[in-house]
């Protein structure tokens, strides 16, 4: 989970392919991003696509700490049964 800002977006050119090592489309778009930081994950109703996020529910990360060791609620909780 991160904060970044959306600058642009274009064609996807070859070289852009290239530097990500992926199959050159010229239908695909590149996202330009400047910025971010990492933020705590916290349970938010989002969209399908792109979405805003009022500031004051947006807590960064705090410096050393990532969200893959980050302790999520209910991560220890056990799963739903099977429902087969």
């Amino acid at each position: 989970m991160c904060v970044v800002n959306l600058v642009n977006v274009r064609p996807m050119t070859r070289a852009d392919a290239k530097a990500y090592g992926i199959k050159y489309d010229p239908v695909m778009l590149a996202w330009e991003l400047e910025g971010g930081y990492e933020v705590i994950p916290e349970p938010i109703k989002g969209k399908p696509n792109l979405f805003e996020v009022p500031d004051d529910l947006i807590e960064p990360m705090p410096e050393g700490d990532g969200w893959f060791n980050y302790e999520y609620p209910n991560r220890r909780k056990k799963p739903p049964k099977d429902l087969d």
